[in-house]
């Protein structure tokens, strides 16, 4: 399972990154509704992922330890 949710995350924060650099957005009512959804079904553990130092060339990110 914890693969599975790095997998995802890493997958969600590289497309993300590349929507972001290609200029193209989210409204966030939009982003509102889409959390909403998915709070519903994974609950509140739902996040908004963070794109700041993210490099999506990077595989091993998820994988670090701090």
């Amino acid at each position: 399972m914890r693969l599975d949710n790095q997998t995802m995350a890493h997958r969600s924060g590289a497309f993300l990154v590349g929507v972001h650099e290609n200029g193209v957005s989210i409204a966030t009512n939009v982003q509102s509704r889409l959390l909403n959804e998915l709070r519903k079904h994974y609950g509140n553990c739902v996040t908004a992922p963070s794109l700041e130092n993210f490099d999506p060339a990077d595989q091993l990110n998820g994988l670090r330890q701090n």
